[in-house]
């Protein structure tokens, strides 16, 4: 059984945000050297040993989960079934 890596996970998220159009980071600097959400940008997140993907709210501050805390073989699974319906409907 091939284990599912942190690396692996990120390339999937960044597909993700390639195909909906948004940032690669969840916070972008600006010019003054704040930091501000990146409107729609997934990332990942990790809390009692599992982990999960997060969505950046439009506006504001605050996220939407995606998919919650499960295994990474469990959520590589959830991640490339929503790349490939995406995918699927953008043909």
């Amino acid at each position: 059984m091939n284990r599912t890596t942190n690396a692996q996970l990120q390339s999937l998220c960044d597909r993700m945000n390639a195909l909906s159009g948004a940032a690669l980071n969840p916070y972008v600097r600006a010019l003054d050297g704040s930091y501000h959400p990146a409107p729609n940008c997934f990332h990942l997140y990790g809390a009692y040993g599992g982990t999960g993907l997060h969505q950046m709210m439009p506006e504001g501050t605050g996220v939407h989960e995606i998919f919650g805390i499960t295994t990474k073989r469990e959520l590589a699974a959830q991640m490339r079934a929503w790349i490939k319906g995406a995918e699927a409907g953008q043909a």
